[in-house]
């Protein structure tokens, strides 16, 4: 299945698939595996519409090709576009700089290839995991949740 949209459930890691054609994304789903309710940010950035860019970009998203939609304990949520082929993601020095301690200065970086994205792990201190999986490097799909450190994050191709 190459068309879909993986939800992971924070609780267990199972990840749900919806079928990416689907013409309205469910805000929330009921993982199959352990019944916890799955919040589905990707359903609301789309019923929302393109989301917006930071102040500072200025209308620059031409080179936006996708995001990283965060979501701490209060459900705040902070986007963070992705621009260029190649970006590493951390608590400093990085991209993409997100203030969580328990994320390596430069933690993971994502490349675009193609059509296609890809996630390495850059020798984490607390590794990273895609859908609840550890991971030295895969493919990235849209709706993918991403965990560094204490952080998770919904990746959007644009």
């Amino acid at each position: 299945m190459s068309d879909v949209i993986r939800i992971a459930c924070a609780a267990c890691g199972y990840a749900a698939e919806l079928p990416a054609t689907a013409k309205k994304l469910p805000k929330a789903l009921q993982c199959p595996m352990c019944g916890t309710w799955i919040r589905n940010l990707a359903a609301e950035v789309e019923a929302a519409g393109q989301p917006a860019p930071d102040s500072g970009d200025a209308g620059a998203t031409e080179d936006i090709v996708g995001y990283l939609v965060a979501a701490d304990s209060k459900t705040l949520e902070q986007q963070y576009p992705l621009r260029g082929t190649k970006i590493v993601v951390g608590r400093e020095d990085a991209d993409v700089n997100i203030g969580d301690p328990t994320m390596s200065i430069l933690h993971f970086e994502i490349e675009k290839r193609g059509g296609e994205f890809f996630i390495r792990d850059l020798d984490s201190t607390n590794q990273t995991k895609v859908n609840g999986q550890k991971i030295k490097s895969t493919t990235l799909k849209a709706g993918d949740r991403i965990q560094a450190g204490l952080t998770f994050l919904v990746f959007l191709a644009k």
